[in-house]
């Protein structure tokens, strides 16, 4: 009996062992828009660099939002692997960065720009003010073309004593020239077809950020981050389907017949789960600096009160005068 037990305690621990890992990666790759991207939040000193690594995923997103549309990507890659570098000028920061990214059945690339201000340096707690601007484009797949990302964003600092931090972001995306294969069966053709549909994404959003900084060795940082957003999608196209067009009932694979234009809005929440690392290297001053030369003070002078010419310094040796000639020397 206790065997028998056992084995069933066993069983139903691996079926749900596998059904939890198997429910985590499907929430992990169903991100549809990415609101995060990992940076150091420590203030660069003058022309010291710092190289960035993170992995950025999505945690959830309104799937059911998609249920009844044909074109659902926004193509703003929500889960990603960014590469950074950026640059401290004394009061700000610059870089490009770099990576590559999916949505929900895509891959596709990323090439973005950094800069960020610091606001109240000298304070107790500066702040970094800022953004990012990237495209995410996909060149091939169900969904192809290009998203503009722009996200705004203020964030506190962290240093040796202070390792945590937080701050507000906004998230604003343009797709332009977005294309989507949608399939069908058609009654005419009595046989499966599909349709290239052309359409726009207008995105605005924003949301709230929270993270943790901490210190491993004396140039690598460690950095886990939390990025809670919401976004409005408005979906544009005036592509029609035909007539004699049928839906596909499995939204895994295959889209939901509209009637009309697809044009439609639709709202969610999500998270954005970030972690990375930084390596700082600061630019080393030379050696060969010009030194400052010692003062010599000048020699005490003495003038004449009548004429107003300097007098001969009573302390210097006999004058010497050279000849034209330089091996000659005339003493007066």
């Amino acid at each position: 009996m206790n065997f028998f037990f056992t084995e069933w305690m066993i069983n139903s621990f691996m079926y749900n062992f596998q059904s939890a890992i198997i429910f985590i990666l499907i929430f992990l790759i169903l991100g549809c828009h990415n609101a995060s991207h990992i940076r150091t939040q420590k203030i660069l000193e003058q022309d010291e660099t710092a190289i960035s690594i993170g992995v950025i995923t999505n945690l959830g997103g309104d799937t059911d939002a998609y249920k009844f549309h044909s074109i659902r990507e926004s193509n703003n890659f929500g889960g990603r692997a960014e590469i950074s570098y950026l640059k401290g000028s004394g009061n700000s920061e610059f870089g490009p960065y770099a990576g590559f990214g999916m949505t929900t059945m895509n891959f596709g690339i990323i090439g973005g720009f950094d800069y960020r201000t610091y606001s109240g340096l000298y304070s107790n707690n500066p702040l970094k003010v800022g953004g990012q601007i990237e495209i995410n484009y996909t060149p091939i797949g169900e969904t192809t073309g290009s998203t503009i990302v722009l996200k705004p964003s203020i964030t506190s600092t962290t240093n040796k004593k202070r390792k945590y931090y937080y701050g507000i972001h906004g998230l604003i995306a343009e797709g332009v020239n977005l294309s989507h294969e949608a399939g069908y069966f058609d009654t005419n053709l009595n046989q499966e077809a599909s349709s290239i549909i052309n359409y726009y994404i207008s995105s605005v959003g924003g949301g709230i950020s929270f993270g943790l900084e901490t210190q491993v060795l004396k140039k690598y940082i460690i950095q886990i981050q939390l990025d809670f957003s919401s976004i409005t999608n408005s979906f544009k196209s005036s592509f029609l389907y035909p007539s004699s067009a049928i839906p596909y009932d499995d939204m895994m694979t295959n889209d939901v017949l509209e009637t009309g234009s697809l044009d439609y809005i639709n709202s969610y929440p999500f998270v954005g789960l970030s972690i990375g690392t930084s390596f700082f290297k600061v630019k080393k001053i030379s050696n060969n600096r010009t030194k400052t030369p010692y003062l010599i003070p000048n020699k005490k002078r003495e003038y004449d009160p009548q004429t107003g010419k300097e007098l001969p310094n009573k302390n210097s040796s006999k004058k010497t005068f050279y000849d034209s000639e330089p091996s000659k020397i005339i003493n007066d």
